[in-house]
């Protein structure tokens, strides 16, 4: 390219360009134009330098980001490998079955008046103790919150067991009865 297709390029009404790096367009009055064979505009030359530094940073985000990835992938085959009964699994299934113990009696759903329940958690979630609130018990209710596919354990079987048998007692220890 000469000198005289760059003039006739700048005397072009309207003419417009394109940045290659951030797309804006501009006048072609605005732009530095240059034919290489004759030497790069220090300007120019500036400008390549920052463009190869962007990408030896884009490719160094690109390589840290397939890391990650391949990394990621080993995790999840590891989790995928051990099953959905893993410990992992498990434990986080527990976790978010306690939280949610701790606020069931606050949803509108929650059969219960939670002025009337009592906290136990282990090894049955509330004891329900009907009218309580208002001071006259009518029931007594053992009730155990389950969430997903959660089932009672041993122990909560056997508590279950006991109570639908009548084998429920009250005593009271010291002070006058």
């Amino acid at each position: 390219m000469n000198n005289e297709i760059l003039e006739e390029l700048r005397a072009i009404p309207g003419l417009k360009l394109e940045c290659p790096s951030c797309t804006k367009k501009f006048g072609v009055e605005k732009a530095t134009i240059f034919d290489s064979r004759d030497g790069m505009p220090d300007e120019a030359i500036h400008i390549i330098a920052c463009m190869k530094g962007r990408l030896v940073e884009q490719h160094q985000f690109i390589k840290d980001r397939e890391a990650e990835i391949v990394k990621r992938r080993r995790e999840l085959n590891d989790d995928l490998l051990d099953g959905p009964g893993t410990t992992r699994t498990k434990t986080a299934g527990i976790n978010f079955g306690q939280m949610v113990e701790n606020i069931v009696p606050s949803f509108r759903a929650f059969p219960y008046n939670p002025k009337d329940c009592r906290q136990l958690f282990d090894p049955i979630d509330y004891i329900v103790f009907k009218g309580l609130s208002k001071g006259d018990v009518q029931s007594i209710t053992f009730a155990d919150v389950k969430t997903g596919t959660s089932r009672l354990n041993a122990h909560q079987k056997s508590i279950k067991s006991i109570i639908e048998e009548g084998k429920i007692s009250f005593s009271v220890m010291g002070g006058s009865k």
